[in-house]
């Protein structure tokens, strides 16, 4: 029984009790979300009260992701109620919101849940194969086993812009929704981006996870005093110095935080590799030095190992004034550097210290 008029509203159906047999849950103007089983029966803790009118169909999802359904409700007043219920996200499709599903078809049965975001795609290298590895997403959502993989490499970053134009690649099909995946390959010529979606059995596509072709071996950070940090990088990459412009052209080496300005960066200009070596040894102090080591440009982990360094920013006060006493203490490193390059500075005074 519903006490009171259900004006634009219509039920939604789902499993919501943990007991495998879905509910109707419908709303009205009587401040009630009723679930009603084939019996006529609610399970217990229902009703809901929301002391307002319901103009609207709940909607029903699984919103954090915890493996159960959420139902959510909103009144004329624009109060929003969220209830998190028993039943399980995997389960037959019903009528989940207003007209079925995301599209509004007004259908039962169509199929517009599209597979859900690969979120933890790693890529790796195999002796002279690329490997990625991620974790098999599902048909609908995170639930299932959906049909295929769109697996596409480029030079440049893929995007959903692009993803159409880059260099396509066949793998297997996937597993079980939660299955680990593994997909070794040789990879394009060039190639030092991938990009990979899931595809289900009707072609809805999934989101594009994308990775970039370096091999991150090893990360290290030390503190050795004298007020700056030491960051060194180690990985290898499926490309010979030739493909990545060495020697000859002017190569950038960026460490970013996203969203934000490059936390360190390393330019080379257009040297050969072993001239570009002495003037990267030349511009270091020599307690920073770190030997360096080029293989024959034809091997394809041929690489180039360049020590870099961070130093931390000035600290900054109200109105992002720098800290006097901080200024001169980068002032000071400043003159100190110089002296470590075999620069004249003496008679230049920097940031109110003369060197």
């Amino acid at each position: 029984m519903i006490e009171d008029w259900q004006f634009f509203n219509g039920p939604a159906v789902a499993e919501i009790s943990g007991d495998s047999l879905p509910e109707i849950i419908d709303s009205s103007g009587g401040y009630f979300v009723h679930a009603f089983n084939a019996a006529g029966v609610e399970p217990a803790g229902w009703p809901k009260l929301t002391g307002h009118w319901q103009t609207s169909t709940p909607s029903i999802g699984d919103i954090n992701d915890d493996g159960h359904v959420d139902l959510v409700q909103t009144t004329r007043l624009g109060t929003l109620f969220v209830w998190q219920t028993a039943g399980a996200t995997c389960q037959p499709d019903q009528w989940r919101k207003f007209r079925h599903d995301e599209w509004n078809t007004g259908t039962y049965g169509a199929d517009t849940r599209r597979p859900a975001r690969i979120d933890d795609l790693r890529f790796s290298i195999s002796g002279t194969s690329a490997k990625l590895t991620w974790t098999a997403p599902g048909d609908d959502g995170r639930c299932g086993t959906a049909s295929a993989y769109e697996l596409r490499a480029s030079a440049t970053p893929i995007t959903r812009v692009n993803f159409a134009s880059a260099t396509p690649i066949a793998i297997a099909p996937p597993a079980a929704a939660g299955s680990a995946e593994t997909r070794t390959f040789t990879p394009p010529a060039g190639a030092l981006f991938y990009a990979l979606r899931t595809v289900d059995e009707v072609a809805n596509k999934g989101p594009i996870a994308s990775v970039g072709a370096l091999d991150l071996r090893r990360v290290r950070m030390r503190r050795p005093g004298g007020g700056h940090d030491k960051l060194s990088l180690k990985g290898r990459i499926l490309m010979t110095l030739a493909q990545l412009g060495l020697p000859g052209q002017d190569v950038t080496i960026s460490l970013t935080n996203e969203r934000r300005p490059p936390v360190l960066q390393h330019h080379g200009a257009g040297l050969g590799v072993g001239a570009q070596r002495q003037r990267d040894q030349a511009r270091l102090p020599r307690h920073d030095r770190r030997r360096s080591r080029e293989t024959p440009a034809g091997r394809p982990d041929a690489h180039r190992r360049v020590a870099l360094r961070a130093r931390p920013e000035p600290r900054r006060g109200c109105g992002g004034a720098v800290h006097e006493r901080d200024r001169h203490r980068h002032a000071r490193a400043e003159c100190g550097r110089d002296a470590a390059r075999g620069r004249d500075a003496a008679r230049l005074p920097v940031g109110g210290v003369t060197c």
